[in-house]
Parts: C-alpha cells; structure tokens; sequence
C-alpha cells in the first residue's frame, strides 16, 4: 500500500503538476488548460497499453466528450464574437 501510495504521490502529483507549471510557464494559462483534459485520454491508453484494460465503446465516447471539450476550450474567441454578433 505505501507503495501505491508513493507512485501516486511521485507520480500524479509531483511530476503531473511540475509538467503543468512548465505549460503554464511556456503556454500560458489558457493553452495550459488543455493538460487537464488531454491527460485522462493519455491515462486510458497507458492503461490499455500497459495494463491491458479494456476499452470499449464507453471508452471511445468519453475521449470524444474530452476531445471535443478541448477543442471548445481552445476555439479562438473572435471567432466565437464574430458568430454571436451576426446571430
């Protein structure tokens, strides 16, 4: 269990929040912010890689949720004033 408890805190905390501070640092905050919803869709396919988990169709919809919420997130806002000024 310390074990576990370790590679969490080594892993997920430590190393996950310094390579976010790094893209906070080079990115800026608002590209940063993609980290947090490009990192679940790394974690699964680590997970299917390495710990052969399966992966199906609940799978494949989740990263699309995840990939579509990035693309929102990311979409340049004057393009998004441009629409809801014609609108």
């Amino acid at each position: 269990m310390l074990i576990c408890l370790g590679v969490m805190v080594i892993g997920g905390s430590l190393i996950a929040f310094s390579i976010f501070l790094w893209l906070v640092r080079d990115w800026g905050a608002f590209r940063a912010g993609m980290y947090a919803f490009v990192s679940p869709v790394i974690a699964v396919a680590i997970g299917v890689i390495y710990a052969h988990e399966p992966f199906g169709w609940e799978e494949v919809s989740g990263m699309g949720i995840m990939l579509a919420a990035t693309a929102l997130a990311l979409a340049e806002r004057s393009r998004m004033q441009v629409d809801q000024a014609a609108s």
